[in-house]
């Protein structure tokens, strides 16, 4: 889990999904990740997506400098949420404070960085990208929101929440009547409860994450 800021737009992404993780990069698996915004500029966009529907079509547009021309923007606004699927191209523009949870890879093929000098991954990024589905939904996370890999829901005005689970404040609240600040950040462990006042959104771990941890712990 991570805040993001940016002031300028950053590089143009795509990850891999568990298979090819493991095939090819001796991974455990690949990186799905979602995206929550917490403050918007009135004109801030996100790329989510291409509109073309092959490989050559994207690298047509890329060697012609025309890049642009076939990524979808997406506008967004306070509240939002996008589930960020693996193979889904992207990119986060400036204006928003984005609150961004993953799974833990560090697998990210850039396509385009606007200039930089940075490495690019074309060759992966052309394998991973989802030409089928390739754009994912902007949507208000409403009560709750469930992948394999996590499950995100929103906690408003009082509540007992059990562990394990991770808790981001989305306003000054208490915990066990300890005040917390605005935007903190705090892990409820397994095998305990807490009375919760004021709102927040709470990330438990999706099922895939069974074979991994010791479920007796109450993961």
């Amino acid at each position: 889990m991570k805040l993001l800021k940016a002031k300028r737009w950053l590089s143009i992404q795509v990850h891999p999904n568990d298979e090819y993780a493991i095939k090819n990069e001796n991974e455990p698996w690949g990186k799905n990740e979602a995206w929550y915004f917490l403050e918007c500029d009135t004109e801030t966009k996100i790329i989510n997506g291409v509109s073309v529907k092959s490989k050559q079509e994207l690298v047509d547009a890329i060697e012609s400098g025309e890049i642009e021309k076939v990524l979808n923007f997406s506008k967004i606004s306070k509240g939002d949420f996008i589930y960020l699927r693996a193979g889904t191209v992207h990119a986060l523009g400036p204006g928003a404070l984005t609150l961004e949870v993953q799974q833990t890879s560090d697998l990210t093929y850039r396509l385009y960085d606007w200039g930089s000098n940075r490495e690019l991954h074309l060759n992966k990024a052309l394998d991973v990208i989802d030409f089928d589905n390739p754009v994912s939904e902007v949507v208000k996370l409403g009560d709750a929101f469930s992948s394999p890999y996590f499950k995100i829901s929103k906690v408003g005005k009082e509540s007992e929440i059990e562990g394990f689970s991770v808790l981001f404040l989305l306003e000054k609240s208490t915990i066990d009547g300890d005040p917390l600040n605005e935007y903190s950040c705090v892990v409820i462990p397994p095998d305990s409860m807490v009375h919760f006042e004021g709102s927040c959104i709470e990330f438990r771990l999706g099922e895939f994450w069974k074979k991994w941890i010791r479920t007796d712990r109450g993961l």
